[in-house]
């Protein structure tokens, strides 16, 4: 049987914390603004809502800008909510409340990783080692001490085929449940109507 190898995170990626905000956030409007993500804005490993703000209140914005790969991790409650960084048309940061992780290696694909830090497995052995009682929070060490095991990359890229196709036909069941609802709404706004036009 074959043994895959394990390796602390560590070792194979770059652990930080986010950007460390002295005040609460508020909007900005501005042209040249830059997007903030906080854990409220993760749902599902997706990022939405996310505040913009004047990226001239920002220290050394160049040493927090995601990049992508970046995966971040919740270290604070009790989610520890993953976010997978893609895009880079908006310059964006992840708030202090964030652990961004940047694979350092080739042998790690970012996806396969987010996917290994969402396993129940993973949340469990987090939750065993928080510290807090008011706002539970996780330490660096913590993170950069997981085991990550790490098959071949043909493997993980196979991996990553089935999240992707999993998540496709999540993305259709969605759209479908929500035409179904409308046909159903549909339906009943008529049964209404009519009855209204027999009474």
């Amino acid at each position: 049987m074959h043994t895959v190898e394990e390796i602390k995170l560590k070792d194979v990626a770059f652990v930080k914390t986010g950007y460390t905000f002295r005040s609460g956030l508020d909007e900005s409007t501005q042209i040249d603004s830059v997007r903030v993500i906080q854990p409220k804005d993760i749902l599902d490993t997706e990022a939405f809502n996310s505040t913009k703000i004047d990226r001239a209140l920002i220290t050394s914005l160049d040493k927090y800008l995601l990049i992508p790969g970046d995966i971040l991790i919740a270290n604070k409650g009790t989610k520890f909510a993953t976010f997978l960084y893609k895009e880079n048309d908006v310059e964006t940061l992840a708030s202090s409340s964030f652990f961004i992780i940047t694979p350092t290696i080739e042998k790690i694909l970012p996806r396969y990783l987010q996917w290994y830090l969402e396993q129940e497995t993973i949340k469990s052995y987090l939750s065993k080692r928080k510290t807090g009682t008011t706002i539970p929070t996780i330490n660096k060490p913590v993170i950069e001490n997981l085991l990550i095991p790490i098959p071949h990359l043909q493997q993980q890229q196979h991996v990553v085929d089935l999240i992707n196709e999993v998540d496709r036909e999540n993305v259709l069941l969605k759209r479908l449940l929500v035409k179904r609802a409308e046909l159903r709404d549909e339906r009943i706004w008529n049964i209404i109507l009519n009855k209204n036009e027999n009474s």
